[in-house]
C-alpha cells in the first residue's frame, strides 16, 4: 500500500452510476468459482489442507489497484464507488465484504460438518470456537496481503463505520464497532509503504492544486467499541474525486497518479508513467 485515503460520500450524487447489474453479475461468478466443497480440500488423513483452502476461498486477487474499506451496511455505496472507479479510470477495486461473505459461508459448511449433533440438534461450543478462530485468521491474514498487495486502501467513512464517542471524561474518539474495520485501519498504519509501478519525482516544481471547490439503541446486543485510526489517511469527498475526474485524461495506475498530484502532496511526473515494475 503506498496512500490510503479516509472518504466521505454522498450516496445521493450523480457522480456514482446507479445500474450495478453488470458489476454483481460479475461477483456472482466469482463466487460460484471460488466456493468449493469442503472434500476438494481433504489431505490423505482426513485433515483439511489450510493453505490450499485459504487460497481458494480468500484468492490472491492480481492487478488490483484499490482496496475499499467499509462497514457491510455499506455495501451498495461500497460497490457503486468500485463502479465508478473502473468506468472512468480503468481501476479496479477490491471490496472487502465480499469475501466476508464467504468466511461466513465457509464457517457454516464446516460447523455442519464437524461442530453439529444432529442427536441433539445443536453446535459444540468448543468446536465452533474451532472452526470460527481458523476461518477468521484465513480471513485476517487474506485481507492483509490484499492490503499490501493493492497501492491505495479506500476507507468509506460513514455513520456505519463510525462512531465519534468517548469513555467518560475523555475527549470524542473515532470509534468503530466493527472489528474488521479496526484491523484494517490498524493494518494500513503500521504496513509497507511501496509504490505498484516506477515513478519520477519532480523535486523542484510546487504541488500540482486542481481541487474543486446517531446514537445506537441499548439492547442485548454485545457490543464492543475499538478505536479506529484514521487521522493518517487522506481526505476525499465527492467534490475531490469529481475534480479528479474532470483533471485526469489517464487510465489505472496512471490515474491514480494524477490523484496523487492533486490531493495528496506528491511531486510526479506525468510524462514517465510507462514504466510498469512488479510488485
Amino acid at each position: 500500500m503506498f496512500k490510503g485515503f479516509n472518504v466521505t460520500l454522498d450516496a445521493s450524487d450523480s457522480l456514482f452510476p446507479k445500474d450495478l447489474s453488470s458489476y454483481k453479475n460479475k461477483i456472482e461468478k466469482n463466487k460460484k468459482h471460488i466456493q468449493k466443497s469442503l472434500k476438494d480440500f481433504l489431505l490423505d488423513d482426513g485433515s483439511i489442507d489450510g493453505e490450499k483452502l485459504k487460497q481458494e476461498w480468500f484468492p490472491d486477487l492480481k492487478n488490483t489497484h484499490v482496496f475499499i474499506s467499509h462497514s457491510h451496511r455499506d455495501i451498495d455505496l461500497a460497490e457503486r464507488l468500485a463502479c465508478w472507479l473502473y468506468d472512468n479510470f480503468k481501476i479496479r477495486s477490491f471490496i472487502d465484504s465480499h469475501v466476508w461473505g464467504y468466511a461466513n459461508d465457509l464457517l457454516k459448511e464446516l460447523d455442519n460438518k464437524y461442530a453439529y449433533s444432529p442427536t441433539n440438534s445443536i453446535y459444540d461450543y468448543d468446536i465452533r470456537n474451532e472452526t470460527t478462530s481458523h476461518v477468521h485468521m484465513m480471513l485476517s491474514s487474506a485481507l492483509n496481503e490484499m492490503i499490501d498487495r493493492c497501492e491505495c486502501l479506500f476507507f468509506l467513512n460513514t455513520d456505519n463505520a463510525i462512531k465519534n464517542i468517548a469513555l467518560s471524561s475523555q475527549v470524542d474518539d473515532h470509534r468503530t464497532a466493527s472489528p474488521w474495520i479496526m484491523s484494517e485501519l490498524v493494518t494500513s498504519t503500521i504496513i509497507r509503504k511501496k509504490q505498484n509501478i516506477t515513478r519520477v519525482s519532480k523535486l523542484n516544481e510546487s504541488v500540482l492544486e486542481k481541487s474543486t471547490s446517531s446514537d445506537s439503541a441499548i439492547n442485548n446486543n454485545l457490543i464492543i467499541q475499538h478505536k479506529a485510526p484514521i487521522n493518517h489517511l487522506i481526505k476525499l469527498d465527492n467534490k475531490k474525486l469529481e475534480g479528479w475526474e474532470i483533471f485526469n485524461f489517464s487510465k489505472d495506475y496512471n490515474a491514480l497518479t494524477w490523484l496523487y498530484n492533486i490531493y495528496t502532496g506528491e511531486k510526479f511526473e506525468i510524462s514517465d508513467l510507462g514504466i510498469i515494475s512488479a510488485s
